[in-house]
């Protein structure tokens, strides 16, 4: 029940957060400086200036947690045994012609 609750919370975070990245002005002139600028912005404290830049990083460690706990969660209600493990395979009919 709780790995539910999790996951559709991750979902709309995850929407969110994408909602967030796409109302954010575009800066620098390529993918890798608009990523750098970003990491930048994120490790410093510059991004509190602009909320939704807040808001995304606010978002992104959230994203983050989510996904931890969730497979964190998921690892300790698993069983040992493996998904092929409970796969049968098929057996072959003998003709008897």
């Amino acid at each position: 029940m709780i790995i539910e609750i999790l996951t559709v919370t991750l979902v709309l975070v995850t929407i969110l957060m994408s909602v967030c990245i796409f109302l954010q002005k575009p800066e620098g002139n390529s993918f890798v400086s608009g990523a750098t600028d970003t990491i930048a912005n994120i490790l410093a404290a510059q991004s509190s200036k602009n909320p939704i830049a807040r808001a995304t990083s606010i978002l992104a460690v959230l994203f983050f947690a989510l996904c931890l706990t969730i497979a964190i969660l998921t690892s300790r209600t698993a069983g040992t045994s493996s998904v092929i493990d409970s796969l049968t395979t098929p057996q072959k009919q003998s003709s008897s012609d």
